[in-house]
C-alpha cells in the first residue's frame, strides 16, 4: 500500500496577489477571469427553466450608427451589446473571444429582479417599505437595523460598508471571500453572506440617514434585501 502524502496548494487564481485583489482580477489577467469567471468562482448555482423566452430578430440598422455605440463596441474593453425591446432583439455585437453563446455574468444586472421579488412581496403585502430592515430581520446589525427597506433599495443608506473601488481595501473588495471569489485569509475560515452582512456597523456616533444629495452605491444593500426576500418568502 502506497503511503504517500498527497499534497495540496491554495487555489492560484483565487489567491491575494497584489492590491487586495486575486489572480484573476488583476489588469493582466481580468478580460479572461470575467470570461470564465462561471469556472473560477468557488460557489455557483445553475437553474434551467422548462420554458425560454422567444426571441425574434429585429435588426434596427440605425443603432449602430450611435455615436455611443461606436464608441462602446470599438473600446478595447469591449465584450457584447444586445439591445433589446420587447421580444425582438434591435441590436447585438460580440468581440472575437467573447461569442453569443459565451456566459456571463450579470454582475449587478441581479438588483434588477431582487427589486421585482421586493414589488411581489409588496404586492403580497408580506413587507411595508417604510418598515425597518431590523423589524424583517432581527440579526442583522447596526448598519442596517434602523435602516428602512426603502432607504436601502434607493441605495440611500450611510454605514461601515463601502464600494469606492479607487481603495483596494474597501468592503466591497474584503466581501469577494465570502462570494467564492478569492480565498479567505486563512483556508478553511469560510463566513456565509448571512454572517458578514449581520457584522456590519453603522459608523460610530452616526446614524443611517443620508443627508447629502448623492446616492451611495453599495452592493451589500442588494445582498441584505435578498436575504429579506429569503427569510419573509420563506424560500432560503
Amino acid at each position: 500500500m502506497n503511503n504517500k502524502i498527497l499534497e495540496s496548494e491554495p487555489n492560484p487564481t483565487l489567491v491575494t496577489l497584489r492590491d487586495n485583489k486575486a489572480k484573476w482580477n488583476l489588469p493582466e489577467y481580468r478580460r479572461k477571469g470575467y470570461r470564465y469567471l462561471h469556472k473560477i468562482n468557488r460557489y455557483g448555482l445553475l437553474f434551467r427553466s422548462d420554458a425560454v423566452l422567444k426571441l425574434d430578430k429585429k435588426i434596427n440598422p440605425n443603432i449602430e450608427k450611435i455615436p455611443l455605440v461606436q464608441k462602446m463596441i470599438n473600446h478595447k474593453s469591449f465584450c457584447s451589446l444586445i439591445v433589446g425591446r420587447d421580444q425582438d432583439i434591435l441590436f447585438e455585437r460580440y468581440a472575437d473571444d467573447f461569442s453569443e453563446f459565451q456566459p456571463q455574468t450579470i454582475m449587478s444586472i441581479t438588483k434588477l429582479f431582487l427589486n421585482l421579488f421586493i414589488g411581489e412581496l409588496v404586492e403580497q403585502k408580506a413587507i411595508e417599505l417604510d418598515k425597518t430592515v431590523g423589524f424583517y430581520l432581527p440579526n442583522i446589525g447596526s448598519g442596517y437595523a434602523d435602516a428602512s427597506i426603502q432607504d436601502v433599495l434607493n441605495m440611500n443608506v450611510i454605514n461601515s460598508y463601502s464600494e469606492d473601488y479607487t481603495d483596494p481595501y474597501t468592503s466591497s473588495f474584503l466581501q469577494e471571500s465570502v462570494g467564492g471569489w478569492r480565498l479567505p485569509e486563512k483556508l478553511g475560515q469560510n463566513q456565509n453572506q448571512e454572517e458578514f452582512l449581520n457584522k456590519i456597523e453603522a459608523e460610530e456616533g452616526k446614524d443611517l440617514k443620508n443627508t447629502s444629495e448623492f446616492a451611495f452605491y453599495k452592493s451589500a444593500n442588494t445582498d441584505v434585501l435578498a436575504l429579506l426576500v429569503e427569510k419573509v418568502s420563506g424560500r432560503e
